[in-house]
């Protein structure tokens, strides 16, 4: 097994809490996963106070909330849809067509 298999999202074995800045383990239990990656908190005031301040887009097809500066986006009626990867964007597109 590679390195990449076994550790699909490339985790570490500590990240830095987007919040306070504290350094988390791997193994903490405040974590959620956006655009396809991990992201630890150090407690679960730091998480609450992540999703109030953090962007609100939500991927139509995943439901996967995707940072405002994701790649995939699609404008459609005069609003910006944002996606977590290509697939999703395509899978939606294709559903439109239908």
């Amino acid at each position: 097994m590679t390195k990449e298999q076994a550790n699909p999202l490339n985790e570490r074995s500590s990240s830095i809490d987007p919040v306070c800045g504290m350094t988390v383990g791997a193994d903490s239990d405040y974590v959620v996963e956006e655009c396809h990656k991990r992201i630890f908190f150090c407690s679960s005031h730091c998480k609450d106070k992540y999703f109030a301040i953090a962007p609100k887009d939500i991927d139509p097809i995943c439901g996967m909330r995707v940072p405002s500066s994701s790649p995939y986006t699609l404008e459609e009626d005069g609003r910006v849809l944002r996606f977590c990867s290509v697939d999703c964007r395509a899978v939606y597109q294709e559903r439109r067509r239908k």
